[in-house]
């Protein structure tokens, strides 16, 4: 006879003993269970007070976004159920329900610390009705397979049964609770787990949530006396070019980053030291290698582009951040202004290096990632790049002069907000998310009447303050349309915002050849225009404190934005005028 031999990687898991526990612990645990469970599936359950009152209700279940009612759960503490012979039983689940039906829920559940016979379930599903439709039992069964579902709430449950029990052979110690029981159980554990080796020990610690054990050297020539080492055997293809990159970077070079090599790359670890605690081999695993803390001293730096004729034709400042060494070479790490990022790699010395680039701009004032964009704008039509460090010059020949291209959107927004830094001598760093498009055009109107031009308003309406001087109300003498000049106060700078800053604008007028009045809203003596455009033309924007009476501008076409993806505001509020 063939012998037929299974195997399982389930692992016994402790569970609730429902019907040893008293009805205090039983409905504290059943309304935590039952709430949680049906919060996770996105309902709103929640236990209701009043138990025992007969409001029909224990738990109720509702739609989230509705609040419609879509399960009531009665919970009865009843460990040897409800046979015929306790009818006082089925009278208080009778008397359950029918509060229920109040409350029309499409499915009502009993709950109960037993499993439920055959008559009793009959029983529960006999009590449908026309308001409740749908009846069921919740016994230990459906219970218990909740609390598969929930496995956090039945740790928690079973938690007490084990300490009562760890108790009664004298090892409360084996679960600590306590910040004492866990020091004591901790330090018992690397005790014990440091006797391995006399050059070698463990320290514990967390990486990425998990627990982790590191080998940290006894003593100062461990690595000598009892040497580890460790070879990865690695498989790179096609579509873990970038992954390759980076650990060529890292083991070759010295690049202190984190590098993660997939199972599907590492084909074997083979550990080498002690037979007795270290050497062995491992299969295909994932590997991470994360950054180590080494301290480095900054060193000023400045990087130089130079024409094919040798002529400089840009440079720009920083500082080193980090460097290393590795079996192919060296790397230095900078970080020059603007946010801009270099990586120099040079394999030998006196060798020709290469270089790689990448841009944070987040945070960093605009006028210097302006700066920085032209220089990345310079490399392509550089002959070399020569890197300078304490008097050491480190050339790269420029093969590839790929360099990285900020999006033309977020190019324009640096540069307006540079411009803007320059002429209101502000500083505005470059937000993490460009702004809105009104955000961004009024970015741009700022920037125009700081330097002087004419732009048109991103908006159809303007509320403009009006004060009579003998008291009476203006009334309506714009009628059907008329010109519209509001000249600005030569005392008063307006600030107008451009990310969360004050820019101050000096002299800020507005006029338009063809307004109406919207709407009239009296502050005391003030009166508060809301002007609209009646001729599909936008309002005029200026830094002048009057009009000359030869100028013309108010009725000839603004200066246009020139935002690259977005519409003229003449163009916008001309179709708006036809249709």
């Amino acid at each position: 006879m063939e012998r037929i031999t299974m195997s399982s990687d389930y692992k016994r898991v402790e569970r609730v003993e429902w019907g040893r526990l008293d009805e205090t612990e039983f409905n504290r645990l059943v309304d935590l269970l039952i709430t949680t469970h049906y919060q996770r599936l996105g309902f709103d359950a929640r236990a209701v007070d009043g138990r025992g009152g007969d409001g029909g209700i224990d738990i109720d279940v509702r739609e989230k976004e509705t609040g419609k009612l879509v399960h009531i759960f009665q919970v009865k503490y009843f460990p040897e159920g409800f046979p015929t012979a306790h009818k006082s039983r089925r009278t208080q689940i009778k008397r359950s329900f029918k509060a229920a039906e109040q409350h029309e829920p499409p499915e009502w559940s009993l709950v109960m610390p037993s499993k439920g016979t055959i008559p009793e379930r009959k029983f529960v599903t006999g009590l449908q009705s026309k308001k409740i439709p749908r009846t069921h039992m919740v016994g230990t069964v459906e219970l218990d397979q909740m609390m598969a579902h929930n496995p956090d709430i039945n740790e928690w449950a079973v938690r007490s049964e084990r300490d009562r029990a760890l108790a009664l052979v004298g090892r409360p110690d084996v679960l600590p609770k306590t910040d004492e029981q866990f020091g004591d159980a901790l330090g018992d554990l690397l005790n014990r787990a440091n006797k391995f080796s006399p050059y070698w020990g463990r320290r514990i610690g967390v990486f990425d949530g998990h627990p982790v054990a590191e080998l940290v050297a006894k003593r100062d020539d461990a690595a000598e006396k009892e040497p580890l080492g460790l070879t990865i055997n690695t498989a790179f293809g096609p579509t873990t070019k970038d992954v390759e990159r980076q650990w060529r970077d890292v083991v070759g070079y010295g690049r202190n980053r984190r590098v993660t090599l997939p199972a599907s790359v590492v084909k074997s670890i083979v550990k080498h030291g002690p037979e007795e605690w270290f050497a062995g081999e491992l299969g295909p695993s994932e590997v991470v290698v994360v950054p180590e803390a080494r301290e480095h001293e900054s060193v000023p730096v400045h990087v130089v582009l130079h024409d094919a004729d040798g002529n400089e034709i840009a440079r720009l400042d920083g500082d080193t951040v980090s460097q290393g060494a590795g079996v192919m070479g060296g790397v230095v790490e900078l970080d020059l202004g603007g946010g801009l990022h270099q990586a120099w790699f040079v394999d030998k010395a006196g060798e020709t290096g290469k270089t790689e680039q990448t841009f944070s701009v987040a945070g960093v004032p605009a006028r210097e990632v302006a700066r920085a964009l032209r220089f990345t704008e310079a490399i392509k039509d550089a002959a070399d790049m020569t890197l300078v460090i304490a008097g050491h010059e480190i050339p790269a020949a420029i093969t590839d002069p790929s360099v990285p291209e900020l999006p033309v959107n977020v190019t324009e927004y640096v540069d307006d907000l540079a411009v803007i830094e320059r002429l209101a001598d502000v500083k505005i760093p470059v937000p993490k998310h460009l702004p809105t498009t009104t955000g961004r055009i009024w970015a741009r109107v700022i920037r125009m009447l700081l330097e002087g031009k004419r732009p048109a308003a991103p908006t159809r309406r303007m509320e403009v303050n009006w004060r009579s001087v003998d008291g009476v109300p203006l009334g309506d003498p714009f009628g059907t349309g008329a010109a519209l000049y509001v000249p600005a106060d030569p005392a008063q700078t307006v600030g107008l915002e451009v990310e969360g800053r004050s820019v101050p604008v000096p002299s800020f007028s507005m006029a338009h050849p063809n307004v109406v009045v919207d709407s009239v809203r009296q502050e005391g003596d003030l009166e508060k225009l809301t002007m609209r455009i009646n001729d599909g033309t936008p309002f005029r924007l200026f830094c002048s404190d009057e009009l000359p009476e030869d100028d013309l501008s108010m009725y000839e076409p603004p200066d246009p934005w020139g935002i690259t993806g977005i519409p003229e505001a003449i163009d916008v509020y001309a179709d708006q005028k036809k249709s």
